[in-house]
């Protein structure tokens, strides 16, 4: 069931909300439309929204606090909870948590999005965006992880020109009347993405 959030909250509830949210800013990093979850749990399930942000002054108190635990976030909040909360921790944590995340297995599911939220850190950072921010350790490991995060980038645009290139061969051959085998060894795309292209080429179009 799709939850439904009020279109007002009272004036205590807006209060809290706020709170809420300016500490969350400040300890954390969340996707663009947590707040209004926030709100949401606020107005509806009040021992949700103590329970975030308990979690949130024990991420504050420690960053490295709750591993494993479950996390209670719903909706746009599931997964924030842990490596995300945990990262903005001070001084040697800080450098702690950024390398913990950079020793992720790359086939972890939040492996390839917390590089990126660690080199926009450090850009804001560069631009005096976070003032607090402290540690010359910490810095480096944010440099290792924007370095990191540009490598992947460079690496999946390199991937996205390669298969566009793929698929432009795969066209020509496919109007000059080449069999699909031949197409994919010599493009080294597979079966059904040659079949997909096919498709959607008509001989008209050809």
């Amino acid at each position: 069931m799709s939850k439904k959030r009020p279109k007002k909250l009272n004036e205590s509830s807006e209060s809290m909300a706020e709170e809420s949210s300016e500490k969350l800013e400040r300890s954390a990093v969340f996707e663009p439309d947590f707040r209004e979850d926030l709100r949401f749990w606020i107005e509806n399930e009040r021992k949700v929204a103590l329970r975030v942000m308990d979690l949130v002054e024990a991420a504050m108190r420690d960053p490295f606090d709750g591993i494993g635990k479950p996390e209670p976030l719903k909706y746009l909040g599931v997964g924030t909870w842990s490596r995300r909360l945990r990262i903005l921790g001070r001084d040697r944590t800080q450098e702690r948590a950024i390398r913990e995340v950079l020793a992720m297995p790359v086939d972890h599911p939040r492996r390839d999005r917390i590089p990126q939220l660690l080199a926009s850190w450090k850009v804001r950072i560069d631009l005096g965006g976070i003032e607090d921010f402290s540690g010359q350790e910490a810095l480096m490991a944010l440099s290792d992880a924007f370095l990191q995060w540009e490598q992947q980038h460079d690496e999946r645009l390199r991937q996205e020109v390669n298969r566009e290139a793929q698929q432009t061969i795969a066209l020509k051959m496919l109007r000059e009347g080449f069999s699909l085998k031949q197409i994919a060894r010599l493009t080294e795309l597979d079966m059904a993405q040659i079949q997909v292209l096919q498709s959607h080429n008509t001989p008209d179009s050809f």
